[in-house]
């Protein structure tokens, strides 16, 4: 078991976290590789042969294995609160506890619908690189259509970003949680889910790393922290994207989280 302990970080609120790594939380991170995997796709030439390459996975079938994984394939229901966050005690599962919590508030059994495999979180995303494993943004968005969901991203750095996420979360017919890519620094990029918050200008925000969800101011928390919003909302529609459309969509997040990350990087160099 891992054991209980605080953390200096760059927070407004200091949740109680859990994990074993002195040098930053090991759980829950997205590792070195896998950062590095985004950096390289920031350049455009990178983003081509990412494209390309991803595509042929289509070719070799390692993509089309997750995809025809047999699942239970139930509907979603409208979204009830969130349950309490799942503690992870790996590395890299992040993603996965804050997608089955998500399931479960619209009425999914996540193992039921076998998320870990269709997610693919322990296929490294290239090959020979082991440390790339996790929740990837074209295999989250596909899993999601896959399972009756309607994706929306939201840029975090757009002016009023935080003004329409609050207003989303609050209106009543669209106020299922959503799924945010955080920076913890140190090269640690993580999955949680997000809610409502009973605070105005504040986000609910449930853990895979912190017993209780807590609350961050909205503002700053997407400003110095949150670098994808991933908007989850039951479909009713019958005529839907390929998956082909939605795997470039998540690839071209992908892209701009790197950039955001490079960009918020130049920033604090240059105000020191």
């Amino acid at each position: 078991m891992a054991r209980e302990r605080r953390r200096d970080r760059v927070r407004f609120e200091e949740p109680e976290r859990v994990g074993a790594d002195s040098k930053g939380p090991a759980i829950a991170r997205m590792r070195a590789g896998l950062v590095r995997f985004l950096r390289a796709a920031s350049c455009v030439a990178a983003v081509s042969v990412v494209l390309v390459a991803w595509a042929g996975c289509e070719l070799t079938g390692r993509v089309r294995r997750k995809e025809e994984l047999e699942h239970v394939d139930a509907s979603p229901t409208p979204a009830r609160e969130l349950g309490p966050p799942e503690l992870q005690l790996e590395d890299h599962t992040c993603g996965l506890h804050a997608l089955r919590i998500v399931y479960r508030a619209h009425g999914l059994d996540p193992d039921a619908e076998r998320l870990r495999e269709r997610l693919g979180v322990d296929t490294p995303a290239l090959p020979k690189a082991p440390s790339t494993t996790g929740t990837l943004h074209p295999d989250l968005m596909r899993v999601l259509r896959q399972d009756h969901f309607d994706t929306a991203l939201i840029d975090p750095d757009l002016e009023g970003a935080a003004t329409r996420l609050e207003s989303l979360l609050t209106t009543p017919l669209a106020s299922a949680p959503v799924l945010l890519l955080v920076d913890l620094g140190n090269e640690a990029l993580h999955w949680v889910a997000a809610a409502r918050s009973e605070r105005a200008g504040h986000v609910r925000v449930w853990d895979s790393l912190v017993r209780e969800p807590y609350d961050e101011p909205l503002d700053s928390y997407l400003r110095q922290r949150v670098l994808s919003i991933v908007m989850v909302t039951p479909h009713a529609r019958v005529d839907v994207e390929p998956l082909e459309s939605v795997y470039a969509e998540g690839l071209a997040e992908m892209w701009r989280v790197a950039r955001r990350m490079d960009a918020r990087r130049g920033a604090r160099a240059t105000s020191r």
